[in-house]
């Protein structure tokens, strides 16, 4: 067992300074689960006994799961005068990281040749909580927005994971949350939507980003709620006001830091076509919805833009 815990030590390393290499910091190795604790918390919060023991075990995803890499991708590239979300001002991060995870399956590819590697990336979709892995991984800790944190990166990051057929040497801590959010409520007072509740929990329906990324006609309080910030898609309030989002240095990762787009226009979206539309702006978070989801937000405060 310890010629087998060395190599796998081995192996770990490698992984870490071939992400460390193309720009990763923050990986983590976990166990392949289940995870009967975010199981019971899902459970508890009201989480359909089926759906929630999916989530919280990894196989139902890779039959022959042995690890969890989970890995964080820093955004923060500034803060320009815009009306787009600065998540979605760069590439479509689930793009990005499927391409990451895809440059690191290559290397794994390269360094194994007596195991046939079974792997499968997850990115914001299908049954794995990729922020249960980020504050059991210790790469994070939980903030009273409903987001995570990390030193250095503040909330600004996005998490992806890969399962994998490979044991890693693997590490666990019990998720908290962050000290600097113990006392304050900046995030909650500020909320548009007022989705934030003292007692932790979230009302989703009153959440000024997912608003804005909701189809079809709204309701007038939810236009009361989307009027209140200039953005058209997404909503950066909680994040602005927070003291660990301050002094941040812009993200390393090209992907995220070049070639951005801070605001779109009517000017620019009337008369495309949606297949248009997507050729110009697919590789972006923020065209998921389509442009009639843009068009209409571009009302906000009067349509100014």
């Amino acid at each position: 067992m310890q010629d087998g815990q060395t190599a796998w030590r081995a192996r770990t390393e490698k992984v870490r300074n071939f992400m460390n290499s193309i720009g990763i910091e923050a990986v983590a190795f976990l166990p392949p689960g289940p995870y009967e604790k975010l199981e019971q918390f899902l459970r508890d919060r009201q989480w359909e006994p089926e759906r929630a023991k999916q989530y919280a075990t990894p196989s139902y995803l890779l039959e022959d799961v042995r690890s969890v890499i989970t890995a964080l991708f820093p955004y923060y590239a500034g803060e320009e005068a815009g009306n787009l979300s600065l998540y979605c001002r760069g590439r479509d991060y689930h793009r990005v990281i499927k391409e990451y995870f895809e440059r690191l399956l290559h290397f794994l590819n390269q360094e194994i040749s007596e195991v046939e590697i079974h792997a499968r990336v997850c990115v914001d979709t299908g049954p794995v909580i990729d922020r249960y892995f980020a504050m059991r991984g210790g790469l994070a800790e939980a903030g009273r927005n409903n987001l995570l944190y990390r030193k250095g990166m503040g909330s600004y990051f996005f998490i992806g994971s890969m399962l994998v057929n490979l044991p890693f040497l693997t590490e666990e801590v019990e998720p908290q949350m962050a000290a600097a959010c113990r006392e304050c409520e900046r995030c909650i007072r500020s909320c548009p939507g007022g989705a934030l509740k003292r007692d932790g929990t979230f009302d989703p329906q009153r959440c000024r980003s997912a608003i804005t990324q909701k189809k079809g006609e709204l309701e007038d309080w939810e236009w009361t709620i989307l009027e209140k910030d200039s953005l058209i898609f997404g909503c950066d309030v909680c994040q602005r006001v927070c003291p660990m989002n301050q002094h941040l240095l812009p993200t390393a990762l090209p992907e995220f830091r070049e070639d951005r787009i801070i605001t779109v226009s009517k000017a620019e979206l009337e008369g495309l076509s949606e297949r248009r539309f997507q050729e110009i702006y697919g590789d972006r978070a923020f065209a998921w919805r389509g442009k009639k989801v843009l068009l209409r937000n571009l009302n906000i405060n009067g349509g100014e833009e």
